[in-house]
């Protein structure tokens, strides 16, 4: 009885150096944040490793702690003419500050040449969140 042994593991070495698929990074960095403070940015950040062209997040907090009073594209990588420039671009979501949630998705452009596009790179601010902290 024959076995292609040596066939199998070089499948699966090979299998092994493909590359990896796209893996985007979203997070909220560290912060630390004085009590009694008012009209706080903590910024929604990413790590791209492609050009992406839009994105949508959920944010849960405690709503005894914090209170989310705006979500902002002031102060991130999205242009404030994406969403004036005709192309439709939208930022839209709630804040349901009884239950400590946050929603809101972006499409900063609908049309060619998709030139509000977000390019890959790191440690890019997508969306301001102000906050007061109780």
């Amino acid at each position: 009885m024959r076995h292609n042994l040596p066939l199998r593991c070089l499948v699966c070495v090979l299998g092994a150096a493909l590359p990896l698929p796209a893996a985007n990074r979203y997070f909220i960095e560290d912060q630390t944040v004085p009590g009694g403070g008012t009209g706080i940015g903590i910024y929604l950040m990413a790590d791209l490793d492609q050009t992406i062209y839009g994105f949508s997040f959920g944010v849960n907090y405690d709503e005894a702690v914090l209170t989310v009073t705006e979500v902002t594209v002031e102060g991130t990588v999205i242009l404030p003419t994406a969403f004036t420039d005709g192309d439709g671009g939208f930022f839209d979501g709630i804040i349901d500050p009884a239950r400590g949630l946050v929603g809101y998705a972006c499409v900063p452009d609908f049309g060619l040449p998709f030139d509000d596009a977000i390019p890959a790179g790191t440690g890019k601010a997508l969306a301001k969140l102000v906050v007061d902290v109780k």
